[in-house]
Parts: structure tokens; C-alpha cells; sequence
């Protein structure tokens, strides 16, 4: 999760030619860009569900900005001391750096919670459709082995 708070990439991707084997991999997960940044929002609607009806909550995610968002503070542990810098990016700006330097991208992953009805308010394991995590493996490209 450490990309999203570091102010640029380009030193990781420099540097890592030189850290991995020849058969290495760079793995990272970070929050999932589109579904899980300060440019968006996680609500509960309460409908009226005309197939059985019954009333039902419905979780959604209003994605407002994706593209560009600048850095901004939060609380990555609710109480912690003092808010931390994020650093969004979007897919392709995380990826940017890696591919320029020569990696493959070689695994994608988008987990999200299993369906948990149960849960009250905004737990993300409400959201079971919504990955709010997302994982990336790289690995050296031919002209970097």
C-alpha cells in the first residue's frame, strides 16, 4: 500500500532492476484507484424491492473524479496522530513508470469481500461487487534480464 504514499515512482523503478533476481518479482497492492480514493464515495440506499416486497439496502460507490486528483490527508487508522498524505493515481499512471523501465506486467488481481448481508453501515464487506483493493506483479522484460 506504500505507492499511494509516496510523491512520485520513479525512484522505485529506477532502483528496482538492480533489487530483483533475474527471476524475480515486484508485487504490490495498493486501494483500488477507481473504487477507493478521496474522489469518491461509498453510500446505502434503502429501496423498496419490487421482486419479493420487502425493503432492501442497496451499497453503491459514486466514483465524481478519477483522472485527476491531487494529493491530499487523511487517516489511514481512524484517531491516528496526524493525517498522511495520499498520493492518488490512476491505473495508468501507477503502471507508467514500471512499464517504462522495461517490467511486465504479469498478474492482476481486484479482490473484493465476500457477500456478508449481515454487516451494518459502511464495512466494505457490504460492497462485495466493489473490489476496494487491487494487486499488481511485475517482472523484468527481456532487455532488463
Amino acid at each position: 500500500m506504500a505507492l499511494m504514499d509516496m510523491p512520485t515512482l520513479e525512484p522505485l523503478a529506477n532502483a528496482l532492476p538492480n533489487l530483483l533476481t533475474p527471476n524475480g518479482r515486484f508485487i504490490a497492492t495498493v486501494m483500488h484507484p477507481a473504487f477507493n480514493s478521496s474522489g469518491m464515495s461509498r453510500g446505502v440506499q434503502v429501496i423498496d424491492d419490487p421482486t419479493s416486497g420487502r425493503v432492501r439496502n442497496v451499497c453503491s460507490v459514486n466514483v465524481e473524479r478519477y483522472l485527476d486528483i491531487p494529493p491530499t490527508r487523511g487517516e489511514a487508522i481512524i484517531g491516528q496522530p496526524k493525517p498522511q498524505y495520499y498520493f492518488h493515481r490512476p491505473l495508468s499512471e501507477l503502471l507508467r513508470p514500471f512499464l517504462a523501465k522495461g517490467f511486465v506486467l504479469d498478474g492482476f488481481e481486484e479482490p473484493a469481500f465476500k457477500e456478508c448481508p449481515d454487516r451494518k453501515g459502511l464495512s466494505w464487506e457490504n460492497y462485495w461487487q466493489i473490489p476496494p483493493v487491487m494487486g499488481f506483479r511485475l517482472k523484468k522484460g527481456p532487455g532488463l534480464l
